[in-house]
């Protein structure tokens, strides 16, 4: 990450409850470090390992829309602030949405 000038804080978090409700403790948590300004950005795997429903998903896409977030880094792309970005966003929460409802179907 020093290459990208990128400075790690803290250790990498793990959530152990399911990031399709709302009210996850680890989520809550980072999302205060990021308000008090510990840090600035998240790198996660996935942007559907961080919101797989509309309140946490809004909650990411505003804060990188104000800024609060400068960048959400994944190995196969970047977002920031950029209308584009937050689309894609919208998007890609959408889709984690989508195949949450759609495995609670078919375990039905």
């Amino acid at each position: 990450m020093a290459r990208r000038g990128l400075q790690i804080v803290g250790v990498p978090l793990e959530e152990a409850q399911s990031a399709k409700k709302p009210g996850r403790p680890v989520f809550t948590s980072l999302l205060e470090r990021i308000q008090r300004r510990e840090a600035d950005g998240i790198l996660c795997w996935k942007l559907n390992r961080l919101a797989r429903h509309p309140l946490d998903g809004g909650a990411l896409i505003w804060a990188i829309g104000e800024h609060t977030i400068k960048e959400i880094v994944t190995p196969g792309r970047t977002y920031t602030g950029t209308g584009e970005d937050k689309l894609l966003m919208h998007i890609e929460f959408g889709m984690a949405t989508k195949f949450s409802d759609d495995l609670s179907e078919d375990i039905r």
